[in-house]
C-alpha cells in the first residue's frame, strides 16, 4: 500500500475513532439530561401534589374524573340497597331544603357538616352573585330559619315525585356512623351542655346506674347527666336515641335515598372536593365559597360556639347545680381540643379569681390565642384521631358489635365498614386521660414533648 494510503487510512480510523468517542459522549450526556429532567418534572409534580394536598384546593382537570367516579359508584351502591330493600322507600322526612330556582335538593344530617351546607343555602338564596358561606353568622342558621324551604309533604304522587327527581343537584352528605356517635358524644356530653344534660345524660344516669331508677328528685345531682361516659352513651344511643333524635338516627331514615335518588352523596372524607363539585353543579366558582378561609374560620366558630352557650347567664345557671364555673371552662377547652381545634399542648392555668371573672370575650381570646401559639395542623390531626381511638378503646366488644348491627344498613348504603377491624383491637391504645378535663391531657409520649 502507498505511504499516503497508509496516512489517509490511519487518518480516516482515527477520526472515525473521535467520531464514535462524541456520539457516545453525546448518548452519556442526553441520557443523563433527560434522567435529571424525568427527575426534576417528577419533583415539580410531587411537589404540585403536595401544595394541593396542603391548600385543599385541588385542580379543577385531576378532580373531575375522581369525583365522577365516586359518585357514579355510591350512587351505584346506594340503588342497589334501595332495591335489595324495598321497604326504604316509604321512609320520609319533612326536613328537607329545596330550591327549584337552583334546581337544588338538599337533606341536612346533623352532625355532618350541616351548618356549612345551612350557612351555603342560606347565601345562595340571599346573595347574587353568591357570597362565600364563611360569611354568614352562625346564629342566622338556626333551624327554625329553613321551615320555609322544607319540602312541605311527602312526595305521595307520581307527579311530585317526578318534581323532585327534576332537580338537577339532590344533595346528601354522609360520615361513618361511629364517627357521628363519637362527634354527638363530644359535642352535648363532655361539653358543657345542660339541655343535653338532662335531655341525654339524666335518662343514662337513671337506666344505667344502680340504684337510679329510684331517685325521685330531678334536683339529685346523681341526676345531673354531666358525667355520662362514652359506653353509657352508646347504650342509650342503641336502646332509645337511633330511633327519633336526629343526630344518631340512620342517615337512611333521615333522608330518604330511596325517594330522593340522590344525584350527589358527599362524604366528610373527601369534603371539599365533593363540594366543589357541587360548586360547579350550581355554577358556582371556588372563589366564591372561599375554601382558602375554611380552617381559619371553622376554628374561629367552634370557638366561638363552643364557648357562647356555655358562658351565657342561662345556662351557666344551670350548669353550675352540678358543677364549677371552672368546670365548665375546662370542658370547654376540652371539647375544642378533642375536635382537633386547639393542642392539648395547652393547659388550663387560671387562677380562681380569674375563673370567677372570666366572660365569654375574654375566653375566647384566651383559647383563640391558645391554638395561634401551638398550631401544628399534622399534630392536631393525630390528637383528634387518638381521642376518638381512645374513646372506643373503653367500649365493649358487644357494644360495638351492636352499633355494627344497628347502623347497617347505613353503612352499606353509604360505603362504609359494618364492623370496623380498627374498633375491634384497640387494647393497646395508650390512655392519656383525654376524656377528663380535670387532668392534662398527654399526649407527649406518642407524639413528643
Amino acid at each position: 500500500m502507498p505511504v499516503m494510503s497508509v496516512r489517509r487510512f490511519k487518518t480516516i480510523s482515527i477520526l472515525l475513532i473521535l467520531v464514535s468517542a462524541a456520539a457516545v459522549i453525546y448518548r452519556t450526556v442526553s441520557t443523563h439530561q433527560a434522567m435529571e429532567t424525568s427527575t426534576v418534572k417528577r419533583e415539580v409534580s410531587s411537589l404540585d401534589e403536595v401544595r394541593r394536598e396542603r391548600d385543599c384546593t385541588p385542580v379543577q382537570k385531576e378532580r373531575k374524573p375522581d369525583v365522577f367516579e365516586d359518585m357514579h359508584q355510591r350512587r351505584a351502591r346506594m340503588l342497589a340497597v334501595c332495591e335489595a330493600n324495598p321497604e326504604l322507600k316509604n321512609n320520609y322526612a319533612n326536613n328537607t331544603m329545596v330550591s327549584h330556582q337552583h334546581g337544588l335538593l338538599y337533606c341536612p344530617v346533623p352532625k355532618v357538616a350541616s351548618t356549612f351546607w345551612s350557612r351555603f343555602f342560606y347565601q345562595l338564596m340571599h346573595t347574587n352573585p353568591m357570597k362565600s358561606p364563611f360569611d354568614v353568622p352562625v346564629v342566622k342558621v338556626e333551624p327554625t330559619y329553613f321551615r320555609k324551604f322544607f319540602l312541605k309533604d311527602r312526595p305521595h304522587t307520581p307527579e311530585l315525585t317526578a318534581s323532585i327527581h327534576s332537580l338537577k343537584t339532590r344533595l346528601i352528605f354522609i360520615r361513618d356512623p361511629y364517627a357521628r356517635i363519637y362527634s354527638s358524644y363530644v359535642d352535648k356530653l363532655i361539653a358543657p351542655n345542660p339541655i343535653h344534660w338532662k335531655r341525654w345524660g339524666t335518662p343514662i344516669a337513671q337506666m344505667y346506674r344502680e340504684g337510679n331508677d329510684k331517685i325521685t328528685s330531678e334536683q339529685d345531682p346523681r341526676l345531673c347527666g354531666h358525667d355520662a361516659t362514652f359506653s353509657e352513651w352508646i347504650r342509650y344511643t342503641l336502646d332509645v336515641a337511633w330511633k327519633s333524635d336526629v343526630h344518631v338516627m340512620l342517615a337512611s331514615s333521615m333522608c330518604p335515598a330511596c325517594l330522593y335518588n340522590f344525584t350527589v352523596i358527599g362524604k366528610m372524607e373527601t369534603f371539599i372536593r365533593d363540594s366543589l363539585h357541587v360548586a360547579a353543579q350550581l355554577n358556582i366558582s371556588e372563589s366564591q365559597i372561599g375554601f382558602d378561609r375554611m380552617e381559619a374560620d371553622a376554628a374561629a366558630d367552634a370557638i366561638e360556639d363552643s364557648s357562647k352557650d356555655s358562658l351565657s347567664n342561662y345556662w351557666l345557671k344551670l350548669s353550675t347545680r352540678c358543677v364549677t364555673k371552672k368546670d365548665v371552662l375546662q370542658r370547654i377547652l376540652r371539647k375544642v381540643q378533642l375536635r382537633g381545634f386547639v393542642s392539648w399542648r395547652y393547659q388550663f392555668n387560671l387562677t380562681d379569681e380569674e375563673v370567677k371573672n372570666m366572660n365569654l370575650k375574654t375566653y375566647v381570646e384566651i383559647l383563640t390565642q391558645a391554638r395561634n401559639k401551638f398550631y401544628n395542623a399534622a399534630e392536631l390531626k393525630l390528637q383528634k384521631k387518638h381521642a376518638f381511638k381512645e374513646a372506643y378503646a373503653a367500649v365493649s366488644a358487644v357494644l360495638i358489635r351492636r352499633i355494627a348491627d344497628t347502623y347497617k344498613i347505613d353503612a352499606d348504603m353509604f360505603g362504609y365498614e359494618t364492623l370496623p377491624m380498627e374498633l375491634m383491637q384497640l387494647e393497646h391504645v395508650a390512655n392519656t386521660h383525654a376524656f377528663d378535663h380535670t387532668k392534662p391531657w398527654d399526649l407527649s409520649g406518642l407524639i413528643g414533648g
